[in-house]
Formats: C-alpha cells, structure tokens, sequence
C-alpha cells in the first residue's frame, strides 16, 4: 500500500469535499493502484492553500487507462472514496 499526497486545484477540492467529484485524471507514471491511500493538498494560484478537503484520507478503488477505456495514453482515470 502506498500512502501520497496528491495536489489539486481550489475549485477541484471543493467539489471533491461537496461529493460531486469521485475520479479524477492523472498521469499513469504516477503508478496509483487499488488499495492506495491518499490525501489531497489544495494550491490557488500556485500556492497551497488550507481547504477542508486537505484533512481527509482517500482511497483509490479503480484506474482505468487506454487499454480499458478511450483515455489518451500517458494517463489514468482514478476512482476514490472518502475514508471514514
């Protein structure tokens, strides 16, 4: 199990906190699998930010790449759900 902090965007974050947001695309070298576990660290205009969304935990639970779906090469969608 691998445990990473992913940086995303202010609007991104909120919408991830709001569950309106459950995947999202990242590059496949990253190498996220099933299982992972992860945080996110909100940055706005470049800078990290404090966001209520940085102090939860999540769970990757699909990767879906090129081969399985119509995703250009070089990335992967990742599925994740909230740790309670």
């Amino acid at each position: 199990m691998v445990v990473r902090t992913i940086k995303t965007t202010y609007e991104e974050s909120n919408r991830i906190a709001d569950d309106k947001q459950t995947c999202i695309f990242r590059n496949e070298k990253e190498g996220y699998r099933v299982n992972d576990v992860f945080n996110f660290q909100c940055y706005k205009e470049g800078r990290p930010v404090t966001h209520r969304n940085n102090h939860y935990g999540y769970v990757v639970t699909m990767v879906v790449d090129h081969t399985i779906a119509p995703i250009e090469e070089g990335f992967v969608l990742v599925n994740f759900r909230r740790l309670k």
